[in-house]
């Protein structure tokens, strides 16, 4: 069963009609009335912890004793019925509140100091691991770079011996011996060709004098042959 909305409170009302209920003169108790005193009570309590919220927070305290609960009964008349109630508190010590709220400055203080030197702490390992992960990637660049320096003159051993390749060997060009000069005939000139001027010396072609080609230098050889031949032939007969 949902709770009725119109009669919500912080303080049960059925504890409250059973306190009511307890004197014998006291039949029933309507909701209503059990709902404002429940109320009443409520706004009593708040009234209450809120002027000794004040009187803690003057005297720079951060709790309730009861010797300022005594004080309070003892400045507001409307609190006379809780005299009885509050006789044997200590009264109020300036003294004390002023040691114990110097303690609690101080406990403040070394927490926050605490706190501070926990986030620097934080700080200095964040930045602390940063720069490793820098320096690792850093070293591991290095490392790769040296090893792959190291490894480029076993790698070119490996391929001019043929070593680890399924193809084989590479081929070495061989160096082919270029003829120079003094190990080899000087070519023949072509043979002077006489002219008919005058002087015993033997005069060399002039520019404009054509050379005749091998061909019809070993043509005409051919053609002079076969006639010799022929004349040895008819001196025979004649014989």
């Amino acid at each position: 069963m949902a709770p009725n909305k119109r009669f919500a409170c912080r303080f049960p009302r059925a504890r409250i009609k059973a306190i009511i209920q307890s004197d014998p003169e006291v039949g029933r108790v309507a909701p209503e009335a059990s709902f404002i005193i429940s109320k009443a009570i409520e706004f009593f309590l708040d009234d209450l912890v809120q002027s000794l919220g004040r009187r803690a927070r003057a005297k720079g305290l951060a709790f309730i004793k009861p010797s300022h609960v005594k004080a309070m009964v003892a400045d507001r008349p409307l609190l006379d019925f809780l005299q009885s109630t509050v006789e044997g508190a200590p009264d109020v010590d300036d003294e004390a509140d002023a040691e114990e709220m110097a303690k609690a400055q101080a406990k403040e203080a070394r927490a926050a100091k605490r706190a501070s030197k926990a986030a620097a702490r934080k700080r200095h390992e964040a930045s602390g691991a940063e720069a490793g992960v820098k320096a690792e990637s850093t070293s591991g660049s290095k490392r790769k770079a040296s090893e792959s320096e190291e490894a480029r003159p076993v790698k070119m051993q490996k391929a001019l011996s043929g070593e680890g390749s399924a193809a084989g060997p590479v081929p070495v060009p061989v160096p082919v011996p270029v003829p120079t000069a003094g190990g080899t005939a000087p070519l023949p000139l072509p043979l002077p060709i006489p002219t008919s001027g005058s002087g015993s010396g033997v005069a060399l072609a002039s520019p404009s004098v054509t050379t005749p080609r091998f061909e019809d230098v070993m043509k005409a050889s051919v053609a002079g042959g076969d006639d010799d031949d022929e004349s040895d032939f008819d001196d025979d007969d004649d014989e």
